[in-house]
This record gives C-alpha cells, sequence and structure tokens, in this order.
C-alpha cells in the first residue's frame, strides 16, 4: 500500500512501491520511483525523509473536546527540559505519515500537537484533531526580519510597504510567523517554499491565508490566529494556523 496525499498529483509513468509516501501539494515527474518506505514532498518532489515505523502510527480515535486548542506557554532556560504539561499527561509519540508530531493523553486519545521555541520561552499547541502549527517570535524590529522579508511574494511586501513605518515591522514579523506555522500545520520544511503560502489582511486588522501553492481554493478551511503574549517581562508574537475551525484557549 502506498499514499498520495492532499492535492498532489502523479503521472502514469510514476511508480510508487509499497509504503511509499507522496506529501501534500506535491507534484510527482514523469519516471519517477519511489522506493519502499520513503517519503517525497515539493514541486518538483524529492526525498524528504524515511517513514516512520508502522508501530508509530496508531488509529485516531474519535475526538473528544471538539473545537478546542489549548496553547500551553512557559518559561524554558534549558533546551532539554520537558513541558510541565507533558508530566503525567501527555505522552510525545512519532510523527504521523505527514511528518507533524503527535501526542497521546492519559485516557489514551491521540492529540495532534505542534510545538516552537523562543529565546527563554516555548509554547505547546495540542488539538483533538484537524492540522495545527505554531510558531513564536519576540515582538521586537531586526534587519534579520528586513532580510528575510525578501522571501515575502510581491504582493505581502506590498502591503507592509504601505503601512505607516510603526506598523511595518509588527506586519513583517507577523507574516513571518504565520508562515513558520503554516509550515508546521502542512507538515513540510523550508523547501516547500514561503512562496508556496500566500498571506493578506482580512479587514479586520489580522491575516488570512488567501492562496496555497497558487490556489484560493486550498487556501480554504484555514483559519490564523495572532496574540501577544507576555513571559518574565518579554513579549512575544504568537501565531496559530489550524485547517479546522477549533477555538484557541
Amino acid at each position: 500500500r502506498c499514499l498520495s496525499d492532499w492535492s498532489s498529483d502523479v503521472c502514469s509513468s510514476d511508480l510508487m512501491e509499497p509504503g511509499s509516501v507522496l506529501g501534500d501539494l506535491s507534484l510527482l515527474m514523469k519516471g519517477e520511483t519511489l522506493a519502499q518506505g520513503t517519503r517525497w514532498e515539493g514541486s518538483p518532489a524529492r526525498p524528504s525523509r524515511p517513514m516512520p515505523s508502522p508501530a508509530a502510527q496508531p488509529s485516531l480515535p474519535p475526538a473528544v473536546h471538539q473545537n478546542q486548542v489549548r496553547l500551553i506557554l512557559e518559561p524554558c532556560t534549558t533546551p532539554g527540559d520537558r513541558f510541565t504539561e507533558l508530566e503525567g499527561n501527555l505522552v510525545l509519540l512519532g510523527p504521523d505519515t505527514h511528518g507533524r508530531p503527535r501526542a497521546r493523553d492519559a485516557e489514551g486519545r491521540i492529540l495532534a500537537v505542534s510545538t516552537a521555541r523562543a529565546t527563554g520561552v516555548r509554547i505547546l499547541a495540542v488539538a483533538p484533531s484537524g492540522r495545527i502549527g505554531v510558531d513564536l517570535e519576540p515582538m521586537r524590529p531586526s534587519q534579520a526580519l528586513k532580510a528575510a522579508s525578501e522571501l515575502f511574494l510581491p504582493s505581502e511586501r506590498a502591503w507592509t510597504d504601505s503601512l505607516p513605518e510603526p506598523a511595518q515591522w509588527r506586519t513583517l514579523l507577523a507574516l513571518w510567523t504565520v508562515k513558520e506555522a503554516m509550515l508546521k500545520a502542512l507538515g513540510q520544511g523550508f523547501s516547500f517554499g514561503m512562496d508556496q503560502i500566500e498571506l493578506g489582511p482580512d479587514g479586520e486588522g489580522g491575516i488570512r491565508l488567501q492562496r496555497l501553492s497558487g490556489s484560493e481554493r486550498l487556501a480554504r478551511g484555514w483559519s490564523i490566529h495572532l496574540d501577544e503574549r507576555d513571559v518574565q517581562g518579554r513579549t512575544y508574537l504568537v501565531a496559530l494556523a489550524m485547517s479546522a475551525t477549533p477555538s484557541a484557549q
């Protein structure tokens, strides 16, 4: 058995061996062979990483507490520290077939999770189902942020350039943080391309996903939440991307 994920294209001359996976939004060129147990992704698709063992892929039971995402934000001084929430409550598991992390709670339910770290802080997002991705960055302007904006689409740069100077760096930071959260929710790395995620204003002071891989249809059903959180005197911008409609707490 092989698997072609969401909105991926395979040519009739391609061969997918048993246990191979073609990732989301990927295009497999003519004449390619996906070896057994490998995962390919991108456009054009390229080998990304070995598949996790089948033993690490338990089936997803019916979720409880639907439409709810928990955000756990806490100080972090040691990279190896475990989230307090994980102590006796959640057990991190291997990734699913899309490369996204999962966890099991004390009642045996398999949950979608996403994590991120910044200087002095870390965040954990937990949802009963769906695709979620979380990221956070310190709230401050930087030259690195300005340089990173070169990876944005012309429409995104035009939007930020049209804003008053004090709002430009915050919008650039929001775009970067949301794009990273989206990549995590999709189970993709930077090789997928920041330009595959087109963002714009939602008309209410926030950001919405306008196109995914150039398609408005693929962008439907995604929601983006931005929030500023204070931890030990520092302010961080938190971005949460979700493919369903759970509420963030």
